[in-house]
């Protein structure tokens, strides 16, 4: 799987068409350098706030940026609006990288096994992901063992 870089949110996706991608927190625009986040079992040095996949990819983005027709998006806008959380970033940097897929079966393949990876190295799923695909399937959580 090859990754995009990161670039600002507010930065348009020329790709249209499907992919997956990762939505991060970041100290600042010039560095591109994640805020860390402390997760169940362990540290997130990517500062990954989000794990998603799209049929278009900047649809997604300006959705998610919009706060508009995008979970991830609107509990991000609820969080800076209605909690500390504008305390603790007063200036918060929001980058995204994504990754080119043929279509929107294999984006869901990608963007459950991605959400699954990152509940076995944390113990949860990313801060604004709502919730992990197939949870109580122990099949997929073997194979992810190995």
């Amino acid at each position: 799987m090859k990754w995009t870089h990161w670039r600002p949110i507010e930065e348009k996706c020329s790709h249209r068409n499907a992919a997956v991608y990762k939505i991060a927190l970041l100290k600042s625009l010039e560095s591109f350098e994640p805020i860390v986040i402390p997760r169940f079992l362990g540290e997130d040095k990517e500062g990954i706030l989000t794990i998603g996949e799209t049929t278009q990819m900047e649809k997604r983005r300006s959705q998610f940026k919009n706060a508009t027709g995008h979970s991830a998006g609107i509990l991000w806008f609820r969080l800076m609006q209605y909690t500390r959380l504008r305390q603790r970033f007063p200036d918060p940097v929001l980058a995204y990288c994504y990754s080119v897929v043929e279509d929107k079966g294999q984006a869901e393949l990608l963007e459950n096994r991605l959400i699954k990876e990152y509940v076995t190295n944390y113990g949860e799923a990313p801060p604004l992901n709502s919730s992990i695909p197939g949870r109580d399937n122990h099949e997929e959580w073997a194979r992810l063992k190995g």
